[in-house]
């Protein structure tokens, strides 16, 4: 079962995410680059931002020598741990994407409603 203490109904980063659907974050963000749903810059397509999957979040820092920079970071939401869940068990096994060294959480989703 999901350790229902790592899920919270707001939103997780990519790697939040990809540790509670037990998948490798590099392999989930290789493979959502591939199915084109992750684009330029690791964002989310806005198709799926629109469909409500993911939302994004705009940071700023400092940088030394050339000022205030913008970040923005994906946020994969509720809606979106859902789909993803559904992206990974379509996934080929020849991705790769699970962990091999945890238990199997897909799947918790779709019982949790």
């Amino acid at each position: 079962m999901v350790n229902k203490s790592l899920i919270n109904g707001n939103t997780y980063t990519m790697q939040e995410a990809a540790g509670i659907l037990d998948v490798n974050a590099h392999k989930l963000f290789a493979h959502l680059r591939d199915q084109h749903i992750l684009i330029d810059g690791n964002m989310p397509h806005p198709t799926y931002i629109h469909q409500g999957y993911f939302k994004t979040k705009r940071t700023y820092w400092t940088h030394s020598h050339l000022g205030e920079q913008e970040y923005v970071r994906p946020l994969v939401t509720e809606k979106g741990l859902r789909w993803l869940d559904g992206i990974v068990k379509q996934a080929p096994a020849g991705v790769g994407l699970r962990n091999c060294s945890t238990p199997d959480y897909r799947g918790a989703f779709s019982a949790a409603g």
